[in-house]
Parts: C-alpha cells; structure tokens; sequence
C-alpha cells in the first residue's frame, strides 16, 4: 500500500481545495492508499519516516528547504506541486517581496530539479518545470462530481471572484467596465474601492472563512457573468482554470481577455481591449447575448464533465505516483 504524507494547513484556502485536499484524499480512498498529514513539529521530530511520498505544495513556501530535507532524511520521494510562475512575479503583485529575490529564485529552481517528481497546473508552469525535472506533469484543477446547467432565472450580474492578490488586475481591467443601470457588478473576495471614483455602483462579499461557505456565497450571488480581468504578462498567462470551473458550476458564463491560454478550451467571451470589454457589457446590457450566454454555458458544463471532473485528472496523479513507487 503507497502511503503519501503531506503537511498540515493552517489555512483552508482555494489552493489546499484544488490542488491537496481533495484530490489526494479522493486519490487515496480510491487506490486504497494511506494519505496523512503532520504538523511541523512532527515532520521535525522524524514523523515521516515509514512513508512512500512527501507531497509539498509551493516551492515558494518559506519553509520548503527544511520540508524536503526532512522528507528525504526520512526516505520519502519528494513530489512538489505548484499553481503559479514563481520565475515571473511582477512587482505589484502582494507577494513578490517573498517570490522575487535571486536567493528564493534559486532555492526554488534547486528543490524542483531535486524532486523526484512534479506537477503543475497549465501548459505555460509545465514549460517551467521541465526545463529543471524531465518527471513533470501538467494535472489540471477539476472539479469533485460532474455538474449540471444551472436554470435558476439570473438578472445581468457581472460577477468577480478572487483574493486581493488581483488587485492591479481588477483596477487595470476596470478602464472596460461602463456604467449601466441594466447590469450591476458583484466582487467576492475584495472592496474595489476604485471604482468609486468612476461612480460605477457594485457589492460586494468579503473573503470567507472556507472553501465551503466561499462556494456557497457564490451559488448565493447568482451571478450570469463572470469576469476575469488579467493585466497580459507571463505570469498571468501561467494562470489556471479556476474562475472557468467555479463560474460554470454556478450559472455563469466567463469574460476574459482573449490572449489567456487557458481559456482557449473553454466557450466564453474574449476580448482584446478595454474597447471590446465595453462594447460585450453594452451587447449584454441590451440583452443581445443572451442566447450566447445559454448556448456557452451548455458548451462549458459538457466539456468540465468530460474533461475537468476529479476522476478524469487523478488518472495522471496514478501514472505519477506509478513513477515514483
């Protein structure tokens, strides 16, 4: 029986839900393996000892190095995962503090040639990681069960989701965004405040305390759109599906900007430009898109269930651990 261990997190956030938790413990239950998490003390005090893999989320972590050492002193492979470009954080991102010095650049390329394997979430971060560890896997984030379209009646709420990470984004992608009294804009995550200056009225809900109360403020906000404004740099490009994911399984169609590469795959509507951003919000104002937003929203629960459900993605999680073990 493989036995994987991993360590514990304090907190519950969109990460440990996509990307640890619950693909791991849906991975276990299923291959009848053994999935433990330790705390730092007992990862300090030799408790991974007896295990197959450590599995490590995030390179960037300020204790990775002491994490791994441990792992490896224990006998474990070390399998590392990571959702975001560590290599290209721009400046006005709230963490490049931590992610941009030469010394944590470094580290984190170390630690990924020296893992026995890795996975990443899109085609731009597998790019990045195997050009340090020819054992890289692009798993996608997925969603647990398959879902269905989601009939409630919607009024045109645009709707954005995220963390205050996105701030410049959302500020950046604003100069698209009109006023109309036939649509109304609801933020989950972060106060625009911003966009108080350009007297265009939102709500919005603050950062929940779970992933579950989280999902559920969203089926709550019964949005129709959901918009995904990303300033066009590498880093963003190297972003995942899980706006997409999230928006469809609540209703909602997305709006991104066409050069995102993981939206190539999934029916929504692009835009190159704040210009194209107005002229889609008037089109939806109008009520012209209305029989796209019903014909793309059916396009995109067909492809998550085929392609995007737990079951299908932890099939490479096998072929990894298979690598490993």
């Amino acid at each position: 029986m493989v036995s994987i261990a991993t360590i514990s997190m304090g907190a519950y956030h969109a990460s440990e839900h996509y990307r640890i938790q619950l693909p791991l413990e849906e991975l276990c239950k299923k291959n009848h393996w053994k999935f433990t998490r330790y705390t730092d003390q007992e990862i300090a005090d030799g408790k991974l000892k007896g295990n197959d893999i450590f599995f490590f989320w995030n390179p960037s972590h300020p204790k990775s190095l002491a994490y791994v050492k441990a792992a490896k002193q224990a006998g474990c492979k070390v399998w590392i995962d990571f959702d975001d470009n560590w290599d290209t954080v721009p400046l006005y991102h709230p963490h490049s503090w931590r992610t941009n010095p030469a010394f944590q650049k470094e580290l984190n390329i170390k630690l990924v040639k020296e893992a026995d394997a890795v996975s990443v979430t899109t085609s731009c971060l597998w790019m990045l990681a195997n050009r340090y560890n020819d054992n890289s896997y692009l798993i996608p984030n997925a969603l647990q069960h398959k879902i269905t379209t989601d009939h409630r009646k919607k009024k045109n709420l645009i709707g954005w989701r995220g963390s205050d990470r996105h701030i410049e984004d959302v500020r950046e992608g604003s100069k698209g965004l009109i006023y109309d009294e036939r649509l109304s804009y609801h933020f989950v995550g972060f106060s625009p405040w911003f966009l108080i200056d350009k007297k265009i009225p939102y709500t919005y809900t603050t950062w929940s305390n779970t992933i579950r109360e989280y999902l559920n403020n969203l089926y709550t906000i019964n949005m129709k759109w959901c918009w995904i404004p990303m300033i066009n740099n590498l880093f963003n490009a190297s972003v995942s599906n899980i706006a997409w994911l999230e928006a469809t399984s609540v209703g909602a169609v997305a709006i991104a900007p066409s050069w995102l590469p993981e939206f190539d795959y999934a029916p929504s509507l692009r835009y190159k430009n704040h210009k194209e951003l107005k002229r889609i919000l008037n089109e939806i104002a109008e009520g012209k898109l209305d029989e796209v937003w019903n014909r793309y929203l059916k396009e995109s629960v067909n492809t998550i269930n085929e392609h995007y459900i737990l079951s299908a993605t932890n099939k490479i999680r096998e072929n990894l651990v298979n690598s490993l073990c």
